[in-house]
């Protein structure tokens, strides 16, 4: 199962970007399949505001195009695991938010 946060949710209702919009949803058929099929963040690079925010233990990032990021995490849940996606993030927002 794949869930949007409220965030994403609504940030892609808003975001003007129609392209960006239909790839996410493309990647989350692609994460129904596959939920590893983005690069794990190492525990340690977590940042914090993910950790504060979702209380996230694990994360992920998936490369769209034209330098954007999708992050999320996954949850175990009774039904099995769940990928929540967290943001999509342009690549210097995302070089921010992971200080790099």
């Amino acid at each position: 199962m794949v869930k949007r946060s409220d965030e994403l949710q609504e940030f892609l209702c808003n975001c003007g970007n129609k392209s960006l919009v239909e790839e996410v949803h493309q990647v989350e058929g692609l994460l129904k399949e596959n939920y590893l099929l983005g690069v794990c963040v190492r525990k340690k690079q977590i940042p914090k505001y993910y950790v504060n925010r979702w209380s996230v233990s694990n994360l992920y990032k998936y490369n769209l195009r034209k330098g954007w990021r999708l992050i999320y995490t996954l949850l175990g849940t009774e039904k099995g695991i769940t990928v929540l996606e967290l943001e999509a993030l342009p690549h210097p927002e995302y070089e921010r938010r992971f200080g790099y």
